[in-house]
């Protein structure tokens, strides 16, 4: 004999559906005492946790009180900041080699002068000593005194070379 599916109910026929038996739920035990374990709290954490955070923070804001009273007592060695010594080795630049940007870095000299120098430069060709560096506009005798010691000298042959 073969079974055969269950037969659907068609809309607006009068089956009859069976009943669905609904059991009642077990009686709730309550668990031994020995087996509590506490619950988290809203946060997440239990309260042993909680408990050990607080303990943790007042431990370190004590800490912190107590660093700052030290701080405070009168005898306390202050401190100073100081400033690193002056360079014994000033810069010093190839002028028929520096960029405009190592020419900036000399005093008097800004972006517009040093880009001059180094179009001059390449237009008109090496300088051959530290004082021809004058046929630039804007190189004076006081900015001459004020950035020859920055100013590496020209070596005869390399002047020759170019």
């Amino acid at each position: 004999m073969m079974n055969s599916p269950p037969e659907l109910p068609v809309p607006g026929s009068d089956v009859s559906r069976p009943e669905v038996e609904v059991l009642p739920a077990p009686p709730a035990t309550p668990p031994a005492e020995s087996s509590k374990i506490s619950a988290p709290a809203a946060c997440g954490l239990l309260q042993s946790d909680r408990l050990f955070l607080i303990l943790l923070c007042v431990l370190i804001a004590l800490l912190t009180v107590l660093h700052l009273v030290r701080l405070a007592l009168p005898g306390t060695p202050a401190f100073e900041v100081g400033q690193l010594p002056a360079s014994t080795s000033p810069l010093q630049i190839d002028i028929n080699r520096a960029t405009w940007v190592e020419w900036m870095q000399l005093p008097e000299i800004g972006e517009t002068l040093a880009r001059q120098i180094v179009v001059d430069r390449e237009t008109r060709g090496p300088f051959p000593s530290i004082d021809s560096l004058r046929r630039v506009k804007g190189i004076g005798p006081v900015t001459m005194d004020k950035i020859r010691q920055s100013l590496k000298p020209v070596l005869q042959d390399e002047a020759s070379r170019r």
